[in-house]
């Protein structure tokens, strides 16, 4: 039981980080005005902005 409640919170933050990983390629490709700003999108934006790699000057 124990196992199954951790695997499920790994895959979550995986998930979670692989969501991130492909906002900043998008970002840094320039493709970041085709995406729609959703509220997750914008979420991801702003827990992205403190590395300064990942935001267009």
């Amino acid at each position: 039981m124990m196992f199954s409640i951790l695997f499920i919170i790994f895959v979550s933050v995986i998930s979670f980080l692989l969501s991130g990983l492909i906002l900043v390629i998008v970002m840094n490709t320039g493709w970041i005005e085709v995406v729609p700003r959703s509220a997750w999108l914008n979420y991801l934006v702003f827990f992205n902005k403190p590395k300064s790699w990942a935001v267009k000057p």
